[in-house]
C-alpha cells in the first residue's frame, strides 16, 4: 500500500529526482550528448574561389582584395563574411585581403563581388551561391561549397 507523504518538502525532493531521471535517461538516446540549444554548423564556406587568373596569359593571382559584396542586391558589411569556416582572408579598414584559395561566407543566395588586384582592372562578378548539402537534425549541417574562379583583366 501506498504511503501519504507527509512531509511537504520530501515531496518536492522525490519530484526533482525524478525530472533529474527522466532528462539523464533522454539524454543517453542522443546520439551526441550535446546540453543546450541545437545547433548549426557550417563544415565549409559557402564560397571557394580558386583559381584567380589573368586573363589573356592564364597566369595565376595569388593576391587580391574584395571591396564590396551584395547579396540579393543588399550591400552588406564585409565582416559577415567571416565564419569559423572562413579561410585565406582576412578583414582590414573595410577591405577583405585574399590569397588563392579563399573561401568565406554562410549566407545562400546571388552574390555580386567587387574583386581589385594590383596591375588589374577593378571586376565585378555575378554568381548564385549555395551549400551542395543540408544535413537535418540535431545538430544540422551545411557542407559542400559554392566554387567560384575568376579571370582578370590587365590594366
Amino acid at each position: 500500500m501506498l504511503r501519504q507523504i507527509a512531509n511537504p518538502k520530501h515531496a518536492t525532493y522525490l519530484l526533482f529526482a525524478a525530472m533529474l531521471s527522466a532528462i539523464w535517461i533522454n539524454c543517453e538516446k542522443i546520439d551526441d550528448p550535446v546540453m543546450g540549444p541545437c545547433e548549426h554548423r557550417y563544415l565549409d564556406p559557402l564560397i571557394v574561389i580558386d583559381p584567380v587568373t589573368e586573363m589573356t596569359t592564364g597566369r595565376q593571382i595569388m593576391a587580391f582584395k574584395i571591396v564590396d559584396v551584395t547579396i540579393d542586391d543588399n550591400e552588406i558589411d564585409l565582416h559577415q563574411l567571416l565564419h569559423d569556416s572562413a579561410s585565406n582572408c582576412v578583414l582590414y579598414d573595410s577591405v577583405l585581403y585574399c590569397n588563392t584559395p579563399t573561401g568565406f561566407g554562410t549566407q545562400e543566395g546571388n552574390y555580386q563581388l567587387t574583386i581589385q588586384a594590383s596591375g588589374f582592372q577593378d571586376t565585378t562578378i555575378s554568381f548564385s551561391a549555395a551549400y551542395q548539402t543540408f544535413d537535418g537534425g540535431c545538430p544540422s549541417s551545411s557542407s559542400g561549397s559554392t566554387p567560384v574562379s575568376l579571370q582578370l583583366k590587365k590594366r
